[in-house]
């Protein structure tokens, strides 16, 4: 079975707790292993066979839902998908990009990628100090999918009203409104973390990635859970922790006046709560 609808990211804009979601739909089939595949950026040679046989419908699954959020700024593998996929629904998740990039950087710390706190972190990282981009990548997508079979959703409205996100998810999709349980409401992915040791953490995601690599990803699976994810990734963030890097990350953003008025004009959605100067100090629940 191959996918009928495809979430592009961008990374960071809440596609791990939607897979969660969908995971637990009784309508809807989903990797079951892994969330990601990285098929179409990363082992598109493996071919379509390798690709459809991670997706098992079970009686009634007749909506079949793949995650790949890296994919929204791969032009050539966006190009893949679209030639393989002709029939499939694409879903952009878009984030207020200043949290996106706090959320990002605990991502990176968590893993071993990076060091040290927000401001020096950026010092040498520029992925760190960039909040655009999002629109011509939005404008690339635009014009590759037909307008009749992409969705632009926002972070901000699942995190505001998440019943109600569901239900314009559902309905943008035409498949049946299911709202999410207690459970999944409380439930919270992917959660950042603070590594007692980058290197520790980068042997681990080496590990990770060539498990994957192997196809083990029920043992991949297991490893997310604890007490490895402690030993591995260290610690939960805690709120004095966020503050500090939506603070920095404010400080030392590339303006992004010219990109938040694109974005509007172009989702017709006022965007003004993304300005550096709209955010609390903790930003929205990442």
């Amino acid at each position: 079975m191959l996918p009928t609808i495809v979430f592009v990211g961008p990374p960071k804009s809440g596609t791990s707790w939607l897979y969660e979601y969908f995971r637990a739909r009784e309508d809807v089939c989903v990797s079951r292993d892994v969330k990601e595949l990285f098929f179409f950026d990363r082992q598109y040679e493996r071919g379509l066979g390798w690709y459809g046989s991670h997706f098992v419908a079970s009686a009634g699954q007749t909506i079949c839902v793949d995650f790949a959020p890296t994919l929204f700024g791969r032009p050539k593998a966006a190009a893949r998908l679209a030639a393989d996929l002709p029939e499939a629904k694409i879903v952009v998740t878009l984030r207020n990009p200043i949290e996106r990039m706090v959320s990002t950087y605990f991502h990176s710390l968590s893993t071993g990628r990076i060091e040290g706190d927000f401001a020096a972190a950026a010092q040498r990282h520029d992925k760190l100090r960039r909040t655009d981009g999002d629109l011509a990548r939005l404008k690339f997508w635009m014009a590759l999918i037909d307008k009749s079979k992409l969705t632009v959703l926002l972070h901000d409205d699942m995190v505001r009203d998440l019943d109600g996100f569901c239900t314009e998810m559902c309905e943008a999709l035409a498949i049946p409104v299911a709202l999410p349980s207690a459970d999944l409401r409380a439930h919270r992915v992917n959660a950042a973390r603070k590594p007692r040791s980058s290197g520790l953490a980068r042997l681990a995601v080496g590990g990770v990635k060539l498990l994957r690599r192997c196809g083990a990803h029920s043992l991949v699976n297991l490893l997310k859970r604890e007490p490895f994810l402690s030993l591995a990734y260290g610690r939960s963030v805690d709120r004095q922790d966020k503050r500090e890097a939506l603070a920095a990350a404010k400080a030392l953003s590339v303006p992004i006046e010219e990109e938040l008025a694109g974005l509007e004009e172009l989702l017709g959605r006022d965007l003004s709560a993304w300005r550096p100067e709209a955010l609390g100090d903790e930003g929205k629940t990442p």
